[in-house]
């Protein structure tokens, strides 16, 4: 009987934590919903800055990218809470690391794209950036192993393992960054381009 009991109040206190949690949640978005704006022009700025920063990579040219980071700045000032404002700052981030290696410029980029968004594939796409611009590689690899556990994607994880040796070579990792070459390529044998890495590290450390 006291076993049953027992039971019986875990289930209910693991209910009321469930429910707790929904209202949390509730309470939440609905503060979201009621603080955020919306209107054409903001729905427009999402496609003027995604075409900005399509344009900036294409040519990787500071006269193409300020413009577009100045509009930025301007519509988050005018429009603070708008609905639009986690996808500014994920281009303003991309479009910032082409024209400088300014971590005082690109951390509090980072900072206000992961208030937004905690997902495992944008903490990758981060330590990506961080890793491959030569940025800050220590934080780059601690994001990658912050959203490795929960990346699902075949290509996510070969990603993952791609970027680690690349991040190895430069701290003078090599048989880590070895092994990740070939964790990489067995998830995905037919990338040419991580044949061509993993053979060019090979000849250089004969």
């Amino acid at each position: 009987m006291l076993n049953i009991y027992l039971l019986f109040k875990i289930q209910k206190g693991n209910k009321m934590k469930n429910i707790l949690a929904l209202l949390i949640f509730l309470a939440t978005a609905s503060s979201f919903a009621q603080t955020s704006t919306y209107s054409k022009e903001e729905e427009k700025m999402i496609l003027y800055v995604n075409n900005g920063w399509a344009f900036a990579r294409k040519y990787d040219s500071l006269q193409n990218v300020k413009p577009v980071l100045d509009s930025c700045w301007k519509f988050l000032k005018k429009y603070p809470h708008s609905f639009a404002k986690p996808n500014i700052f994920s281009y303003m981030l991309e479009m910032t690391v082409l024209i400088t290696k300014d971590l005082s410029k690109i951390n509090p980029l980072i900072d206000s794209v992961m208030h937004y968004d905690q997902l495992p594939v944008t903490k990758e796409r981060i330590g990506e950036i961080l890793i491959t611009r030569n940025l800050d590689i220590t934080n780059g690899r601690e994001l990658l192993n912050e959203a490795y556990p929960k990346l699902t994607v075949q290509y996510h994880i070969y990603n993952y393992h791609m970027l680690m040796a690349k991040s190895d070579i430069r701290l003078g990792n090599y048989s880590f960054a070895k092994s990740n070459y070939e964790k990489a390529l067995h998830i995905d044998s037919t990338r040419a381009e991580a044949w061509y890495e993993y053979l060019s590290y090979l000849k250089m450390r004969e």
